[in-house]
């Protein structure tokens, strides 16, 4: 069996602070972004295709922006300080141009 890339963007590393929604809001970092999906580490599984909410700060402004996702993946991780942790893998519910362009901008400013 061999492995097959499904991406549909170049993802890119990076590390941003963001706030994951699934019931409550919670702070975590970006592991890496494209323009079509995100990757972070997350203290709870999430299921494949459970619908989340993702708020970013803009890079060149104040102003958050919301994008909806689901979930595409949820791997368990080593614990870490006794802590669960899981890298999920979201996939950008449609997001509107001012949104991509909000991601292109996070992207670019690395």
């Amino acid at each position: 069996m061999t492995f097959q890339e499904r991406r549909e963007a170049v993802r890119f590393r990076l590390t941003r602070p963001i706030d994951v929604r699934p019931d409550d809001y919670r702070h975590v970092l970006t592991q890496d972004l494209s323009l079509n999906g995100i990757s972070f580490h997350y203290p709870e599984s999430l299921e494949p295709g459970e619908k989340i909410e993702i708020t970013f700060r803009a890079a060149d402004s104040d102003e958050d922006f919301k994008v909806p996702g689901a979930v595409v993946r949820c791997v368990d991780l080593p614990r870490m300080q006794g802590e669960d942790r899981y890298q999920i893998g979201v996939k950008f519910q449609n997001p509107d141009a001012s949104i991509s362009e909000a991601l292109q901008k996070l992207i670019d400013a690395g």
